[in-house]
Formats: C-alpha cells, sequence, structure tokens
C-alpha cells in the first residue's frame, strides 16, 4: 500500500483478483482478505487485529468501508498531532519549570530565593462581582461558597416567617378533568379530551 490511498490500495487488489478470475482462476474471498490485511502498514494493526479475531465473518464490501472509514479516522488524527505539536502549548502543566533562575521575571526586586517568576501560570479568575445564592454574601457565587454542603446552614437573610394563604372557596362551578396528554396535565374544559 505503498504512498497510495486506501481507494487505490483497494483497487489495486481488485484488479489483481480480476485478473486471476480472467486467467481462469478463482480466489477465495477469505484469501483477499488476508491479502489485503497483510498489505496493510503497521498503523492499522489495532484494526487488522480487530478483524483477525472476529467471531463472525466479515464481507468484502464490509471489509471495504471499514477500511476506508479507519483511513479517514487515521488522517483525521495525524492532522490533529500536527496541529497539536505544530501549536505553542498553553497548558501550564507542560512546562512548570521553564522560566527557573535568579529572579530575572518581573519580580526581580522581590525576594523569590532562586526560583523566578512563571508567565506559565495561567491567569486568575476575575472576581465574582454578584452575591451568594446561599448566604447572601458579597465576593463568590454558590459554587464556591463554604456553606455550600451545610444542610444546617440558614443565611442571615432568610426569613423563616412565611405566610402562605390557600383559598378555598372557588368562582367556578365546572368540573375538572384530567387530560390524558402530555402539554397540559388538568384542564376544566372537556373539549381537549
Amino acid at each position: 500500500m505503498q504512498n497510495k490511498t486506501m481507494t487505490e490500495y483497494l483497487a489495486s487488489v481488485k484488479t489483481l483478483v480480476d485478473n486471476i478470475d480472467v486467467a481462469g482462476g478463482s480466489v477465495d474471498s477469505e484469501d483477499v482478505l488476508h491479502y489485503i490485511l497483510n498489505g496493510l502498514p503497521s498503523t492499522y494493526q489495532s484494526f487488522k487485529t480487530y478483524i483477525r479475531s472476529s467471531l463472525h465473518p466479515i464481507s468484502l464490501d464490509n471489509l471495504y468501508s471499514l477500511l476506508r472509514s479507519e483511513e479517514v479516522q487515521q488522517t483525521t488524527d495525524a492532522v490533529k498531532e500536527l496541529s497539536l505539536a505544530a501549536a505553542p502549548s498553553t497548558d501550564p502543566t507542560i512546562a512548570l519549570f521553564s522560566n527557573r533562575g535568579r529572579g530575572h521575571g518581573r519580580f526581580n526586586n522581590s525576594r523569590t530565593r532562586g526560583r523566578g517568576s512563571s508567565s506559565n501560570r495561567p491567569p486568575r479568575t476575575p472576581r465574582f462581582d454578584g452575591h451568594c445564592q446561599i448566604c447572601g454574601k458579597p465576593g463568590h457565587s454558590a459554587v464556591t461558597c463554604w456553606h455550600r454542603g451545610n444542610f444546617q446552614y440558614s443565611s442571615p437573610s432568610s426569613s423563616s416567617d412565611v405566610t402562605l394563604l390557600a383559598n378555598s372557596s372557588t368562582s367556578d362551578t365546572v368540573p375538572w378533568y384530567l387530560d390524558s396528554g402530555a402539554t397540559a396535565h388538568l384542564s376544566p374544559d372537556p373539549l381537549p379530551l
């Protein structure tokens, strides 16, 4: 399969099998399958292992479509790897200690004791300007609230004096019917039922 696309490689194998058929010979489809697999490069090793260890026999048409799909996947993966290798790393964990030294960074007047400053640190997240929904205090959100897991905590701004009113007298004398549809669960009108 040297320097050929998968379609070209499979077409060359088909031409070879067709020439054998024209000459009066016959080739078993399993032999064609093994010939195709043996001609694949080492990047297809896991694919070849999967096909060879499959419990169910695979047709040549299915093998062709699987091979073309695998070629597309490998091409996509190779493009991703090349773009990642060419792009400068923005991950702070990759080069944690790239700017080590004797304080030659922005803070060279501070006493860093030979550690220097790292420009690879992620930027600080801005301070939250709103109020917490749990404790009502400014400067943090409910996600980072220290009272988040404390179910006994009651915020000082929340009032436990709640007045609820239920009115039992209704002006309607029309009976309510349970609706069998999912859009309206109860309806006073029997027509949509």
